[in-house]
């Protein structure tokens, strides 16, 4: 199973408080047979991707003038199909405001625990 990492950016590049993110999310794919795989999510965030091709194995974007505002309510569920088409079995963040709100609604939305202000994997 692969490890996805959710990863916040303005429209060009990657946000820095997500390479911490990526930084955890590579050390627990070490232990996993699937690749590392990044998501991105927003509006006109398809050029963030390049940035975020240096750091993970695969990028999705999720692309729309719908999730221009970083919403618990519409950014879960693309989070939760991002899992799936990924194939993932864990999900990591960096510890913003945004994945604080985020991340619990994904959990709920597929049925899994989750742990926060986690230090190292």
């Amino acid at each position: 199973m692969s490890v996805l990492v959710f990863l916040e950016s303005t429209e060009s590049t990657l946000r820095s408080a997500s390479l911490a993110a990526v930084s955890a999310a590579r050390d627990l794919a070490k232990h996993r047979p699937g690749p590392l795989v990044g998501v991105l999510i927003g509006s006109g965030v398809t050029a963030a991707a390049a940035d975020a091709a240096k750091y993970v194995d695969k990028v999705l974007v999720y692309d729309a003038p719908a999730l221009q505002a970083p919403l618990a309510e519409t950014y879960a569920p693309v989070l939760a199909e991002a899992l799936k088409a990924a194939g993932a079995d864990a999900l990591l963040a960096c510890a913003t405001s945004t994945a604080k709100d985020v991340l619990p609604r994904v959990a709920a939305i597929i049925g899994a625990g989750m742990a926060s202000e986690i230090s190292g994997v």
